[in-house]
């Protein structure tokens, strides 16, 4: 009699093990699916911020060359923010400041320069601090 108890508690024990074999296996093919969602969510977020970067890198630029100065400042302004929201894209950004100082047709006092040329230059001055790269 003994010996039929043994094995019944025996079969029960691995009966409950196969079940919790199965359980955790069906477990994580539930979880597969959610796991690429999240993974496909993710990088659709990286390329939309990616996307919104150039997007404002683009339209900064544009108005750079706008008449007004509160836009050449402002565009100014998002060019300093993406080059330091974004290390890839300070190079680029700075190259568009020189330009935009360099083709500047404008004479002015060297006391008294225009607030866009003060931005541009600050915004140089900053990032070359930054990168360490002052002479």
């Amino acid at each position: 009699m003994g010996f039929w108890i043994e094995l019944s508690e025996l079969l029960r024990n691995f009966g409950f093990a196969a079940a919790g074999a199965v359980g955790a296996w069906l477990a994580f093919m539930r979880l597969r699916p959610a796991s690429a969602q999240a993974s496909a969510a993710t990088e659709q977020a990286e390329l939309a911020q990616r996307n919104l970067s150039h997007r404002l890198f683009r339209d900064a630029t544009n108005d750079l060359g706008a008449e007004n100065l509160e836009v050449r400042v402002a565009a100014l302004f998002v060019l300093d923010n993406l080059s330091a929201d974004y290390p890839l894209m300070d190079y680029a950004a700075i190259q568009v400041i020189s330009a935009y100082l360099r083709r500047r047709d404008q004479t002015y006092d060297s006391q008294n320069p225009p607030i866009d040329v003060v931005t541009a230059t600050s915004i140089i001055e900053e990032r070359l601090t930054l990168d360490g790269n002052t002479s």
